[in-house]
């Protein structure tokens, strides 16, 4: 992980939410340092007392590590800085050590090509400097470097404990894999630890809605994916709907966001089939095959067994429907992972689930069972 610190942020008038649990622990299971935030605590109709027990007893906090502020009024936002100051370790790292740097966001600029930002563990980087990834090989010549300040403001070099920004011409994000190592050129070492490929959770078909809009169709996707390394495109032909492109997605929400950005960007009329997930089959010669569609499945004589997607599911309710919630989660064939009281009015319950069971209706069925008080968030949990 690239950072030694988080801000938690919760917010008073909602309470935690599922989204916040699964940020925790991501943090906590990384040994990051935290720094909880109380937001909104100036609205009259908040339950303060209630929501500051519930964050001492969720996140094991301690009384006056809890920083209570309103972003709206002000009050309390002068303590954050100073608590980020004080808890916040040094930054490590070398300057003398030969180079490597941790890459944890990029984007792509129009005139610039891809931004990297980058936090330097050891070594110095300037200008004309050549650089190589650990995850691709590939080498690249520092053009332009920096830090936020907050835009970006361009520095003679960087120093290793510093974070900034370095540009070198790289064409798409999807060179950019967040937790790549860069190392100095011909001086490749030991990767730092946490590196993961995005994996598409979420897969759908998109197609023009006229045949003539192909062309265009296929600009925006390709425009949209450049500042979108999380989207995998495959092209793709239906014997209904003719021409377009598979695409996979980090989740459903990130489904919604792309179909949207592509009808209210760029002016697309797209037809989108009901989202799905790849399967692994395993055949009896001991070789895997992905599947993402049923005339992929291999024929029976060779199939040995399949696994399915799973999530780590997070759902956070009042206590009076758990009934309906157990219920709700073992039909969709869910196993039951831990629970847990974070009031004495709400429950927090983590199930282990089939992705296949959530990407359709379920996050509907939670809301509907819980007359919308309910949050839900999930992550990936290997197959099954």
């Amino acid at each position: 992980m690239c950072f030694i610190e988080n801000i938690l942020l919760v917010d008073a008038a909602q309470g935690i939410q599922a989204q916040t649990v699964a940020n925790f622990f991501l943090a906590f299971q990384n040994d990051l340092e935290i720094i909880t935030c109380l937001n909104k605590v100036d609205l009259q109709h908040v339950d303060l007392p209630a929501v500051y027990a519930s964050v001492l007893n969720v996140f094991g906090a301690e009384e006056d590590e809890v920083l209570k502020l309103s972003a709206k009024t002000g009050v309390g936002c002068d303590t954050v800085l100073p608590a980020v100051v004080d808890r916040m370790p040094c930054p490590k790292g070398d300057r003398e050590k030969p180079l490597r740097a941790l890459l944890f966001d990029s984007w792509f600029d129009e005139y610039k090509g891809v931004v990297c930002l980058l936090e330097l563990m050891d070594g110095i980087l300037k200008p004309g400097d050549k650089i190589e990834s650990a995850h691709s090989g590939r080498s690249y010549e520092i053009l332009d470097l920096g830090i936020l300040h907050p835009e970006t403001t361009p520095t003679q070099a960087l120093y290793a404990g510093q974070v900034g920004y370095i540009v070198t011409g790289m064409k798409t994000t999807k060179e950019a894999r967040v937790g790549d190592t860069f190392f100095a050129l011909g001086e490749r070492g030991e990767p730092l630890p946490g590196f993961k490929e995005a994996k598409a959770l979420v897969f759908a078909g998109i197609y023009p809605m006229d045949s003539s809009e192909h062309d265009s169709m296929r600009s925006a996707i390709e425009k949209l994916t450049l500042n979108d390394a999380g989207v995998t495109v495959a092209k793709t032909r239906s014997s209904a709907l003719g021409f377009g492109w598979r695409l996979g997605f980090l989740g459903l929400l990130h489904m919604e966001v792309f179909q949207q950005r592509l009808e209210e960007d760029y002016g697309a009329n797209v037809v989108v089939t009901a989202p799905n997930v790849a399967y692994k089959a395993k055949l009896v010669d001991g070789t895997d095959v992905v599947v993402e569609s049923p005339e992929q499945f291999p024929a029976n004589q060779k199939l040995d067994y399949i696994e399915e997607p799973m999530v780590m599911g997070t759902l956070i309710f009042p206590a009076e429907y758990i009934g309906k919630m157990l219920n709700l989660c073992e039909t969709r064939r869910g196993t039951q992972h831990d629970m847990s009281y974070i009031d004495e009015t709400r429950v927090s319950l983590r199930y282990v689930l089939p992705t296949a069971e959530i990407i359709t209706d379920f996050y509907d069925e939670v809301k509907s069972i819980s007359a919308g008080y309910a949050s839900f968030d999930y992550e990936d949990h290997g197959y099954e």
